[in-house]
């Protein structure tokens, strides 16, 4: 199963490659990159090499898209992943979100799939077809997840649980200006959201 993934050949990029291509080694994942450039403004070009990839799997009913600072996590598996890929097909998401280091909206809907109006996290998503016309159409914003999060009409989007992935804590989220890092906060989100479906069930089974 190939998962497009984005990075760049300036700064780290070739080192995150090398490093990523040894990561998911036994994954069954093949790794397919798409090499962008930075903005002008510093910022990675996510946006341009999300759309470069969808054009060229335009015609597949979903595409796997990862960053070059993808990790697995240990609940990771072929079986989880194509439960969940199906499982988007069934209850028709636009999105299938592994892994999320901010969000709210989490809504539990399927015993192991969160609804979620908004999330940051496009370290490993399944996107599907019904929204790649969207997608390319859209005006680009420097954060991809900032378009799934806000626009309009809003997308469908399913959050796995337990995560399937995060990203590395020992470098920069993303080549950008401040190498900012949120990525410790993906355990931390993690169990907040193991609260918030602990509250949700007893609050149904209180209700019922």
């Amino acid at each position: 199963m190939v998962i497009n993934i984005i990075s760049v050949n300036e700064n780290e990029g070739q080192k995150r490659q090398m490093d990523l291509i040894r990561h998911l080694e036994g994954s069954g994942l093949e790794i397919k990159f798409y090499i962008g450039k930075r903005t002008v403004n510093g910022y990675d070009s996510a946006f341009k090499s999300i759309k470069m990839l969808i054009q060229a799997n335009f015609n597949k009913g979903h595409i796997l898209f990862g960053e070059d600072d993808l990790i697995l996590a240990k609940t990771f598996s072929m079986e989880r992943l194509k439960h969940y890929i199906k499982l988007g097909y069934e209850k028709e998401y636009d999105i299938i979100a592994t892994g999320s280091w901010e969000g709210y909206g989490y809504e539990l809907n399927n015993p192991d799939l969160l609804d979620v109006l908004r999330f940051r996290g496009t370290q490993f998503l399944v996107i599907y077809k019904k929204v790649y016309k969207r997608i390319l159409e859209a005006e680009e914003c420097n954060y991809f997840d900032d378009f799934l999060s806000f626009v309009q009409p809003r997308l469908k989007v399913g959050l796995t649980y337990p995560f399937l992935s995060k990203q590395r804590t020992d470098i920069p989220s993303m080549l950008v200006a401040g190498g900012s890092n949120f990525n410790h906060l993906f355990d931390i989100e993690e169990n907040r959201i193991k609260e918030l479906i602990k509250n949700q069930i007893e609050k149904y089974l209180i209700n019922n």
